[in-house]
């Protein structure tokens, strides 16, 4: 009975780590092996031949750099999801190894240094990440929200507006970019930014939400009610704007 429930246990544990794979595998396109192998047909005499076979020593080489990095990159991030954030940073740093000048990498470890509070660390590895990769918006919202935690508000602004110029539907920027409006106490500044984005994405129920909660700080019930209840309309299950409007009733 031991033995049974052990293999069911080993077989479970396997199809977690292989699903985690492939859905890194699927995120992360630079880690897909390439598996390209050139074969020789024979004919080609000698020369040839010894090409072939360095071309096929290099390829495998770099196979096996990319597997190695994929391995400890996903060990990483099922470290991080346990809520380990010292061992997944030993991982994100050993699959740096295999590809030291993968942006993602250098942009997952100043993640995991942010969430831990090492801000001088988790900015440098974004400022690499950024130089390796400048048009990064993921990198550019990282370091927003490391500007903002550190209340360099000026930069952060920068960081989000350089993500809308990327991507004008990026909700995640707008909706950043107006909570350090409203922060700043720049309502107007953070309204517009919010209208802004409803030009682009009509059906965003967090910039509903988020200018209900600005006309609600201004005392203007009527508008911020309005907000409450169309961010309901397109996401009837959202709780925070059903309690904001519940308020009003």
């Amino acid at each position: 009975m031991k033995r049974f429930i052990k293999e069911h246990v080993l077989k479970i544990c396997f199809l977690i780590l292989l699903f985690s794979f492939a859905a890194v595998s699927a995120h992360y396109e630079i880690y897909r092996p390439l598996m390209t192998f050139p074969i020789g047909n024979g004919f080609n005499g000698p020369a040839a031949e010894k090409k072939e076979n360095g071309d096929r020593a290099v390829s495998f080489k770099e196979d096996h750099k990319r597997e190695k990095a994929l391995y400890y990159f996903s060990m990483g991030e099922l470290s991080s999801l346990s809520g380990d954030v010292k061992e997944s940073i030993v991982n994100f740093k050993e699959a740096l190894k295999y590809d030291p000048d993968a942006a993602h990498l250098h942009a997952r470890i100043g993640e995991e240094y942010m969430n831990a509070s090492a801000f001088s660390s988790a900015r440098k590895h974004f400022e690499k990440a950024l130089r390796l990769n400048h048009q990064s918006m993921d990198t550019h919202l990282l370091l927003g929200r490391l500007d903002s935690a550190e209340k360099k508000y000026k930069t952060a602004i920068y960081h989000y507006k350089r993500v809308i110029q990327l991507d004008s539907r990026k909700e995640q920027a707008y909706i950043l970019l107006a909570t350090i409006y409203a922060e700043l106490g720049n309502s107007s500044a953070a309204v517009k930014t919010l209208y802004a984005l409803l030009q682009t994405q009509p059906q965003s129920f967090l910039a509903y939400y988020y200018l209900g909660r600005i006309y609600a700080e201004q005392g203007k019930s009527r508008l911020a009610a309005e907000q409450y209840e169309k961010a309901l309309v397109i996401h009837p299950a959202f709780q925070s704007a059903a309690l904001a409007l519940g308020m009003y009733y």
